[in-house]
């Protein structure tokens, strides 16, 4: 006969090792998960992703019940960079520098962020200064400096024509309105007159000073004023950029174009040089 007492440690025995090998398999499966865990590599770019989206989802919602200038949105558009950034730095130091990587998605999501902001962050002042907003105000402007000359010049003026060329660098195409006293020395202002047909040298220069004289109140900074005249053998031009040349008396501008004509008797190409580059202004 079979020993009880044998027969029941043996049993005990058994259910030892059984139950030995099963917290030896569960430590095990245990460690295996926590170094797949650790394993596991961390992903840069998901979180900047899913912000970005929430971001462009809202303004774009806004928009849609209140417009208002995309443009301006183009101005924060770096902080794209900033969330990429700090989202490294976190991922970074809560892994310790560990198990970080950039799949084949992140790489490109993280070079189309770069490249899309860095891209409109330039767009926008270029945007700003040659833009058809720009365009637009400085059509203003001229148009207001060609209303202001006009009611300074008097009738009997033989000015037969007029262009106004602004060069804003003070005013912002955001601005609904621009006034003339907003100028500064940062901004440039042309005019181009053309007179009728004139008798001589010192008549046409004694009409430019008349005209000068007509137009001295004009409060501009950085004014320069061209005037041009056919004659019989030719035509006169005198180009005046600076507050002394606009000072002269008549017989300094009677100068000015004596020399100017001279130059281009010995330079025939000069009338045609300069007419190309009106042309192209």
């Amino acid at each position: 006969m079979i020993d009880k007492n044998n027969f029941s440690d043996c049993l005990t025995d058994k259910e030892q090792e059984r139950e030995d090998l099963n917290a030896s398999l569960s430590s095990s499966k245990t460690i295996c998960q926590q170094e797949k865990a650790k394993a596991s590599p961390r992903r840069i770019g998901t979180m900047t992703l899913g912000i970005s989206l929430i971001l462009l989802g809202s303004v774009l919602i806004v928009y849609l019940f209140h417009p208002f200038s995309l443009l301006n949105v183009i101005k924060i558009s770096p902080v794209l960079l900033i969330l990429l950034g700090i989202e490294i730095l976190w991922q970074y130091f809560r892994n310790g520098g560990k198990n970080l990587r950039y799949d084949f998605g992140g790489t490109l999501f993280c070079i189309f962020i770069t490249v899309i902001s860095l891209g409109l962050s330039a767009f926008y002042p270029i945007y700003m200064q040659f833009g058809p907003a720009n365009w637009k105000v400085e059509r203003q402007v001229e148009q207001q400096i060609y209303n202001e000359i006009y009611n300074l010049v008097p009738q009997n003026s033989p000015v037969i024509f007029l262009e106004v060329n602004a060069n804003l660098n003070s005013a912002s195409p955001a601005q609904s309105e621009f006034e003339l006293k907003d100028l500064t020395p940062a901004d440039h202002i042309s005019l181009y007159f053309h007179f009728s047909n004139q008798d001589n040298a010192h008549t046409f220069a004694r009409n430019v000073r008349s005209l000068l004289d007509s137009i001295s109140t004009l409060n501009y900074e950085n004014l320069s004023v061209t005037v041009s005249a056919p004659y019989h053998g030719g035509e006169f031009t005198l180009s005046l950029y600076d507050r002394f040349q606009l000072h002269m008396t008549v017989d300094q501008l009677q100068q000015m174009v004596s020399d100017s004509q001279h130059m281009d008797d010995e330079n025939p190409n000069v009338e045609i040089e300069r007419a190309e580059a009106i042309g192209e202004s």
